[in-house]
């Protein structure tokens, strides 16, 4: 029950991670907070491929994970938010791939103010979403800790228990002998 109820939270925390991720690029410029073009509502490639398209795949996997009914579904959320979070991470590496520069665009403000954009638009958004999907990806494979299963000609039940040992002749502890041996 209570993995139920922090699997539909993780869904929720990665479904607003999401809606930021891809509405951030748009809207940042109103706060001279922008990587790429510094006008508001600019469409460009970079943002498709960057922000909308990885943001619009954690939207969805929160949401599958948020409803976390049937199995498959919760995993295939948790399995696409996984895969939104990495490419925010590594997207803008990849980039480079098929624009010489890459499609992230240019940063702008202080080194610091770039520097959170950076990490709010891109690696550290990526990150705390693969973190989340991660999370609630274990609980919807089934897995439980300390749990294995029994190995084939096992007997399944409980532990069997042993008598303890009776004393030894001679008053010695239970399981000790008195012989002794030469040197």
């Amino acid at each position: 029950m209570l993995r139920s109820v922090s699997t539909r939270v993780v869904g929720l925390a990665i479904l607003i991670g999401g809606i930021w991720g891809g509405i951030i690029p748009f809207v940042g410029p109103y706060f001279h907070f922008t990587l790429g073009p510094d006008h508001t509502w600019t469409w460009t490639t970079g943002r498709l491929y960057l922000d909308v398209l990885p943001a619009i795949a954690a939207v969805l996997g929160g949401l599958l994970l948020l409803g976390a009914g049937p199995w498959a579904a919760g995993r295939l959320g948790a399995l696409l938010a996984l895969v939104a979070g990495i490419w925010f991470v590594v997207g803008p590496d990849l980039s480079l791939l098929w624009k010489a520069g890459g499609e992230l665009g240019a940063g702008h403000g202080s080194r610091t103010v770039q520097m959170l954009e950076r990490l709010s638009f891109h690696t550290g958004l990526g990150v705390l979403i693969a973190a989340l999907a991660a999370y609630g990806l274990p609980a919807l494979l089934g897995h439980r800790a300390g749990r294995a299963e029994p190995r084939a000609g096992e007997p399944v039940g409980p532990p069997t228990t042993r008598a303890p040992l009776a004393p030894a002749p001679g008053g010695a502890p239970a399981g000790t002998t008195t012989e002794r041996v030469a040197a």
